[in-house]
């Protein structure tokens, strides 16, 4: 496992050497769907973090406070290489199609899934139930 804010800093810095635009609110959906995406491929989580479900979908609050003084604004990373972790081509397959989807969708698609899951408080060890492959 990795922590979720050096993912959310690789994330950053990784959109923009792709030059592409992310915001909070992107990021929020980005660190959602690679959890699930990497639950999918792995069978383990890639990080212990909690989602809360808000009004525009799941965030982990401690990310949106972190960088919440951007609001809207994109996002930019001051930080090189040391960021980049050590899973960072498998992640790399996972974030690269999300970054190219817009905001818009991705907040759909992130209410839409969690209305499946159907709480409050999504944990790792839920999305591992929902989405690990049964063996």
């Amino acid at each position: 496992m990795i922590s979720v804010n050096k993912l959310a800093k690789y994330t950053i810095w990784y959109a923009n050497q792709k030059h592409i635009r992310i915001s909070q609110l992107k990021l929020q959906k980005i660190l959602f769907f690679t959890q699930i995406e990497y639950i999918k491929k792995n069978n383990k989580l890639l990080f212990p973090d909690i989602f809360e479900v808000w009004k525009y979908g799941p965030t982990i609050p401690g990310i949106y406070y972190e960088s919440c003084a951007y609001g809207a604004l994109e996002l930019k990373s001051y930080n090189e290489a040391d960021d980049v972790i050590a899973e960072d081509a498998a992640i790399n397959t996972i974030i690269d199609p999300l970054l190219r989807q817009d905001c818009s969708s991705l907040v759909h698609n992130s209410i839409t899934e969690v209305e499946k899951i159907g709480e409050k408080n999504i944990s790792g060890e839920t999305l591992l139930k929902l989405y690990a492959q049964k063996t």
